[in-house]
């Protein structure tokens, strides 16, 4: 069985600090669409960690798993584009 994603240390590690830095924006609307990306990232965390168990029942890879590791990148590349953009005007 391959170790899922969603239970590494380093996941829950980024995934809290996230939810930390989200709960410190002061803007509804922008907490609410950097909550929506994080729920997101979880998901697609969420789909890789499916794949890779169906992989190993089926011994096929899915050819999915680019376009969700691809997926996961966009997601997390905006997140932390968002937080720093957020935090900048929230420390003036």
């Amino acid at each position: 069985m391959i170790p899922k994603i969603q239970n590494s240390q380093r996941f829950k590690d980024d995934y809290k600090n996230y939810q930390e830095r989200i709960i410190k924006i002061s803007e509804p609307t922008a907490q609410k669409e950097l909550i929506d990306l994080l729920v997101k990232l979880k998901e697609q965390v969420s789909y890789i960690d499916r794949s890779h168990d169906s992989m190993m029942i089926t011994g096929r890879i899915n050819s999915e798993v680019s376009d969700l590791r691809s997926n996961l990148i966009t997601i997390k590349k905006s997140l932390d584009q968002k937080l720093v953009h957020w935090e900048r005007i929230q420390a003036n």
